[in-house]
């Protein structure tokens, strides 16, 4: 299973490419859909034993931001796919789900897409609901909110993956992601619902009336042992990694056999 993040051109081009803005991994000012694909700056690269024997094309192909298409041209088949979206965008939406026909990924059921804002979720629900769609930072937060308050029993649940942070949550990163609430209320949030790791929503009694439902649930920001093990603890389907290779060779050894029952990479 891979992630990834596609964002639109000035000229309607789908690129894969994970921040908002250019400036952290390109060095430049500006967004994705301000540029034409055909100007879109090089990725600064990390110079490594990895890349110093590569010859000035090979850095071109490696600096360049990939086209989606090009990244499906690549991928096996059977290889499952999370497609997160960065802005609610209908001619987005519908280039990506084309070129998932395209490459077979629909047809045979292994993409999963979402946003982090609810209202993307929504509009690739009224899209295609037969994609499956993790739940949105607001989605993930009214979930865990009626389960402790009772009603989640009642209520209706619209997505098919439940993600939850593993990770240190505080006012900062609250207010990073609902950028529409005052920062006064993402610190009292915070103190609410954060910690670290944030054990309001880590809850092995929320992830089993989940799983009774059958929606699955998946840890985000599987860093480390520590987090290997609130996954674990949590009851969760899934574990969802920067270091995949890393948590790959974790659960094989002896000492996390006993996850591999319960997690599915």
């Amino acid at each position: 299973m891979i992630e990834l993040d596609v964002h639109l051109t000035k000229d309607k081009k789908v690129v894969v490419f994970h921040d908002h803005t250019l400036k952290r991994v390109c060095g430049v000012e500006g967004k994705i859909s301000d540029c034409l694909y055909a100007d879109l700056p090089k990725v600064n690269i990390i110079q490594s034993s990895q890349t110093k024997n590569l010859n000035e094309q090979q850095i071109k192909e490696r600096t360049s931001i990939p086209l989606f298409e090009e990244v499906l041209q690549i991928l096996p088949t059977e290889l499952c796919l999370i497609v997160e979206f960065k802005d609610k965008s209908p001619e987005l939406i519908k280039q990506v789900y084309d070129l998932l026909v395209k490459y077979k990924k629909i047809q045979n059921q292994t993409v999963v897409w979402f946003g982090l804002q609810k209202e993307i979720n929504q509009a690739l629900r009224e899209f295609e609901p037969k994609v499956p769609t993790i739940s949105s930072i607001q989605e993930m937060l009214s979930t865990s909110f009626f389960f402790h308050i009772g009603l989640l029993p009642f209520l209706p649940v619209n997505y098919q993956v439940h993600g939850i942070p593993c990770d240190k949550i505080d006012g900062e990163r609250i207010h990073r992601n609902l950028k529409s609430v005052p920062k006064w209320f993402c610190d009292f949030l915070a103190l609410l619902i954060g910690g670290d790791p944030p054990k309001f929503f880590i809850s092995p009694n929320l992830n089993n009336h989940l799983r009774k439902r059958g929606i699955a649930v998946w840890v985000l920001g599987v860093n480390n042992d520590h987090a290997i093990n609130i996954g674990f603890e949590s009851n969760s389907t899934g574990l969802v990694s920067d270091r995949p290779k890393w948590l790959n060779e974790k659960l094989q050894s002896q000492k996390h056999l006993r996850i591999l029952k319960n997690v599915v990479l």
